[in-house]
């Protein structure tokens, strides 16, 4: 992830989650890109049948999550006047399903939320989606609000403990165990991975060992693979 402040910055990770898609930044404030920053973008998901809009939104959630190393949880969903579909998530150490003393409970409300917007039928919502940049004339109807401010550090070793495994994860550790690993092999082999990637660039590859999403730890293992077996 890359270490500065300013659009540029905020630009290296969303094309890290975008890749070719086109995307447009309509407001931003980045004070350090790992730690504190928010910013609006204006997008559309490419029209797949196979998928809703809300399971677009977890594709890309995904993907965000693997590139600034925290993983964001589901709030809710509903729709309103101005937009179809709208859906939530909040840092996974929300309080959300977790005690009041829990280990996992910092009481965190970063956030990310996507909405669907409707496209103008008047020339009153034409005029004002024009005053806010014209982004659903150009067919951005996909909003995408990230708010990046924590009540903890995001890059601290205990922190990137506390992460849970992501669905990619999970399903590579299934696949090792597929082939005749156990957990202490497919822990090892997992690890020898992600030292191996050659385009990891050294302090990626410490922070991909440390984050629990990405490099498990022994009991997220075991759990993975009593719920395979």
């Amino acid at each position: 992830m890359d270490d500065g402040i300013g659009e540029d910055a905020l630009h290296k990770v969303l094309a890290e989650v975008f890749g070719e898609s086109h995307y447009e930044i309509a407001k931003s404030c980045v004070i350090d890109i790992r730690e504190n920053f928010n910013c609006v973008i204006r997008t559309c998901f490419e029209e797949d049948p196979s998928m809703t809009f809300f399971q677009q939104c977890e594709s890309w959630r995904r993907k965000f999550v693997a590139a600034v190393h925290c993983n964001f949880i589901y709030w809710e969903q509903k729709v309103g006047k101005y937009y179809e579909f709208r859906k939530q998530y909040v840092c996974h150490l929300n309080s959300r399903n977790k005690s009041e003393t829990g280990k996992r409970n910092l009481k965190c409300w970063a956030r990310l939320e996507f909405k669907k917007l409707r496209i103008p039928q008047s020339d009153s919502t034409r005029w004002r989606d024009l005053k806010r940049g014209g982004f659903l004339s150009k067919g951005l109807d996909t909003e995408i609000k990230i708010t990046f401010k924590h009540t903890h550090p995001v890059f601290d070793a205990q922190q990137l403990r506390l992460q849970r495994v992501t669905d990619d994860t999970r399903d590579a550790f299934e696949e090792y165990f597929s082939n005749g690993m156990g957990a202490a092999g497919a822990k090892a082999f997992h690890k020898m991975q992600i030292l191996s990637d050659v385009l990891l660039p050294a302090e990626e590859q410490q922070m991909t060992l440390a984050d629990a999403s990405l490099n498990p730890t022994h009991r997220q293992i075991a759990s993975i693979y009593e719920n395979w077996r």
